[in-house]
């Protein structure tokens, strides 16, 4: 029998997503995608892979609360009297 499944494997936050979460996805950059996919031994997993991502690479804002779909639910806040939520993505 074949189960399929997924984890999540989280991280600490950097400095962009620590004000708002006390963990982090963790992200894996392109040039390891190789590296973290390819089958091996036990005794040599990429575990060194697993390390906070640098906030020098990211940037966050707000956003409105999810309504309908489409991009306009990633374009920056400016009536912060609105219901928001925060929008991070790698740069």
């Amino acid at each position: 029998m074949i189960v399929e499944g997924f984890s999540i494997i989280t991280t600490d936050p950097n400095e962009v997503l620590e004000p708002f979460h006390n963990r982090c996805p963790l992200i894996i950059e392109a040039k390891d995608y190789e590296r973290w996919l390819a089958p091996s031994e036990p005794s040599h997993l990429p575990i060194d892979l697993v390390r906070t991502y640098p906030a020098e690479g990211m940037k966050a804002w707000r956003v409105a609360k999810l309504q309908g779909n489409g991009p306009h639910l990633l374009e920056p806040l400016t009536d912060y009297s609105e219901s928001a939520r925060t929008f991070v993505t790698e740069q």
